[in-house]
């Protein structure tokens, strides 16, 4: 087990935490910016010989590792090759946030905060300004989701992107959007109570939520949508100014 409290840290490298083999992490009161997950080597975790995790900042890597997160600031991470997902964290396993705020993260493939694969608890967390292809903030692909009392202001699903680097921008075009400026579900249970999402916009489906389902293809805001044995159920949650446009590029 890791334990960790961290003040700050900055960077411009490769993700900060990678947890396997059964690892633990615990962190809190963290202050974290300015990272990249940009790792593009052979692994034994994809068929294909990549590595097609994320996380710039904390990445459980498989099914018997874990992160506990209280309390921290996370801004300006992300994951930014076409097969990563979750600018900030990724999971695999277990996860659990809370107190968190992450502002500025992006990932050019699933969840600009958070991309998740196994178990993950977000609680009393905000989130802002945050920009994926699919689930501005989270994405939730094959794995349990439960949000409580959280956040999602300015959130977006986007189709282009400006990467900047070494001081060379490139605009890079989105080939696919699934949508969901705060969240795109497509996985095992996801519950949603008492969060508040807020002018949050997808250029593509759902302007703040954007459902998959296998049978019926992508549909917007849900709420108790039965897909199979999976079930996506939103309480006293307030959606608030925000809009889905299937046709326009935007940011």
């Amino acid at each position: 087990m890791c334990s960790s409290d961290l003040r700050r840290l900055s960077g411009a490298s490769t993700g900060l935490f990678r947890l396997t083999a059964g690892s633990k992490l615990e962190m809190s009161h963290v202050d974290v910016s300015n990272f990249d997950y940009i790792r593009m080597t052979p692994s034994a975790l994809s068929a294909d010989g990549f590595d097609i995790g994320g996380g710039a900042a904390v990445g459980v890597m498989d099914a018997a590792s874990s992160a506990y997160i209280i309390g921290g600031v996370f801004s300006e991470l992300s994951a930014n090759n076409e097969r990563h997902s979750g600018g900030a964290f990724f999971n695999r396993g277990t996860m659990m946030l809370r107190y968190v705020t992450v502002s500025k993260s992006w990932a050019q493939n699933f969840g600009g905060c958070i991309g998740n694969e196994g178990s993950l608890t977000v609680v009393d967390s905000h989130f802002f300004r945050c920009s994926a292809m699919n689930g501005g903030a989270i994405s939730s692909n094959g794995g349990s989701t439960t949000l409580t009392r959280s956040t999602f202001t300015s959130c977006t699903s986007i189709r282009t992107r400006d990467y900047r680097r070494d001081s060379v921008t490139e605009t890079v075009r989105v080939p696919e959007n699934e949508g969901g400026g705060a969240f795109f579900w497509n996985g095992a249970d996801a519950d949603i109570t008492g969060c508040t999402f807020t002018s949050c916009v997808s250029y593509g489906d759902g302007g703040s939520i954007s459902v998959r389902n296998d049978e019926t293809g992508v549909i917007g805001i849900a709420a108790d949508v039965n897909r199979g044995q999976s079930l996506l159920t939103i309480t006293d949650t307030t959606i608030a100014s925000s809009s889905a446009d299937d046709d326009e590029i935007g940011r």
